[in-house]
């Protein structure tokens, strides 16, 4: 239970194992209000993730969380990266829509509901479920790699920067307008 131990610290990094011996009570780090960023690796924890509702956070990373955490609608996350997070694929991004930069990384998510003109910077990779992307044209820099569900270059027509990497699944048809487009080659 780490509940309480982090009161004053401003980096936290946790890294619960794959395997523990003894599991973690609480992943509640609710208390640690002066924390400017905040690295959880979830292992096998299975308790819910409870962020401070401070405005000293800043940075979030996430990684195997198999639990669904929420953010308060008043945070001042400004950078969040979520890797191999294990929800439903109805999962909704709810108060991700004034996060500036955010990576999205083997989500199984459906929907890009909750992001919105706040995210300026936002990666998609390897989310094959996702469809409609439109919630991100108003990016400024707007990456999307190996995602199978993207289809339609007019849901991010109005990004700035647009950086495509297609996943092994045909590419999109129409690219009328297109001014800048980088295509990468993913290698394995």
């Amino acid at each position: 239970d780490y509940s309480n131990c982090f009161r004053e610290t401003k980096i936290i990094i946790i890294a619960c194992p794959d395997d523990p011996i003894e599991p973690m009570e609480s992943c509640d780090l609710s208390k640690a209000m002066n924390a400017r960023k905040i690295d959880f690796y979830g292992g096998n924890c299975n308790k819910p993730l409870l962020l401070p509702q401070s405005s000293s956070l800043r940075t979030v990373k996430v990684e195997y969380l198999p639990v669904r955490f929420n953010l308060h609608s008043k945070h001042r996350i400004r950078e969040i990266v979520l890797r191999d997070w294990i929800l439903s694929p109805h999962s909704d991004l709810t108060n991700y829509g004034r996060i500036y930069s955010i990576k999205l990384i083997n989500l199984k998510i459906s929907s890009l509901i909750g992001l919105g003109r706040g995210n300026r910077v936002v990666e998609v990779d390897n989310c094959p479920s996702i469809t409609d992307f439109s919630m991100l044209k108003h990016c400024d820099k707007l990456t999307i790699r190996n995602c199978a569900g993207f289809q339609d270059v007019e849901h991010v027509r109005g990004a700035k920067e647009f950086i495509f990497t297609p996943d092994y699944s045909d590419c999109p048809k129409d690219m009328e307008g297109v001014t800048c487009l980088i295509l990468e080659y993913a290698s394995e």
